[in-house]
Order: C-alpha cells, then sequence, then structure tokens
C-alpha cells in the first residue's frame, strides 16, 4: 500500500505544477482523499424553533453514500448521529457563524472526529445552506481538511413566527475531504 501511496504522490506532484513557493519553502498539494457526493439529513428541534430564544434539544442524523476514495473503495458511505442540549436556542441561531464538533462512522466500522466552523447562506426563496470548514481531529482522515455542505430546499423559516414553529430541517449533504497522502 506505501508503494501505491508514494506513486500516487508522484503523479500528483507531476500534475500540480511547482511544488515551492514563491519564498522557496517547500509547498506540498492538496488532493482530494474522499467525495461523499450523496447525502441526506434531518435535524429534528424539541420544542419547535422560535425566533424567541428558549432551550432545545437538536437531534440530528444524517447518512453519506457514493464516497469515491483516491485508494480505494474500502470506504463506501458514512452515518452520524447527535443529541445536543441548547440553552437559549432560536431560529436566528441557524443563522449564526458557530463551532460544531461532528462524530462521522465509516462503512468500515472506523470513526471520524471532525471540528468545524459552519457558515450559514440563506439563498433566495426557502433555500438554506450551511458549510461546515474544518478539520479530522482524530480516527479515519486524522489531519484532512474537511468540507461538508448542507442543503435544504423547502425552508420556512416564517414558520419560526407562528405558534408550532421550525420542527425540524430535511435535506441532502456532501462531504469533501482533501489532504496529503
Amino acid at each position: 500500500m506505501r508503494g501505491l501511496a508514494s506513486w500516487l504522490w508522484v503523479l500528483a506532484m507531476l500534475g500540480s505544477g511547482p511544488a515551492f513557493g514563491a519564498s522557496g519553502e517547500g509547498v506540498l498539494p492538496a488532493l482530494t482523499l474522499l467525495t461523499c457526493p450523496l447525502g441526506t439529513t434531518v435535524s429534528e428541534y424539541s420544542p419547535s424553533l422560535k425566533n424567541e430564544p428558549q432551550d432545545v434539544t437538536v437531534r440530528g442524523a444524517g447518512e453519506l453514500r457514493g464516497c469515491i476514495g483516491l485508494l480505494g473503495a474500502q470506504v463506501s458511505s458514512a452515518s452520524n448521529r447527535t443529541e445536543t442540549f441548547r440553552p437559549g436556542y432560536s431560529c436566528l441561531d441557524l443563522l449564526a457563524i458557530v463551532p460544531v464538533l461532528a462524530r462521522l462512522t465509516w462503512n468500515t466500522g472506523e470513526i471520524s472526529e471532525i471540528a468545524q466552523t459552519q457558515v450559514t447562506v440563506r439563498t433566495e426563496g426557502l433555500s438554506l445552506v450551511f458549510v461546515q470548514m474544518g478539520t479530522v481531529r482524530s480516527g479515519k482522515f486524522e489531519g484532512a481538511t474537511v468540507v461538508r455542505t448542507f442543503s435544504y430546499l423547502s425552508t420556512d423559516l416564517e414558520a419560526c413566527s407562528s405558534a408550532e414553529g421550525l420542527a425540524r430541517l430535511e435535506g441532502t449533504q456532501t462531504l469533501v475531504l482533501t489532504g496529503l497522502l
């Protein structure tokens, strides 16, 4: 396996242009280690989110499929489950820049602990997109850079003003891991 990794590194270097920065220090190219283009995500809020802050339990579940790795097909999917208590949480917090910790369990049984920063983009109409950027702190792919994108295409944030509130977000997600071999 080490021979394959060395060979892939040489190919990447040949196709990546100069391997040194302007100051002469060594700069290695980051490679896409894994891409998971097909995923689902659900977040449920209890009690439902409203515009006024309240104590809320957030339960989340996600699945990633169709993963394509640089070094073969061992990793093909991942899942995660979370439950977090959020004191003083409201719909406005969905639009904030926040730190996020995640634990992905790969189909191989291996685990990745991820630390990320989430930025939310509210687009035209009912679309809401969360982008999480960070690194794998431990486990499988430790040290890799991670970008996860969550898209919610029918998010009615106006529900936050209603008596029922916003009880659930459901959408799609993707994941890309980059790093050095």
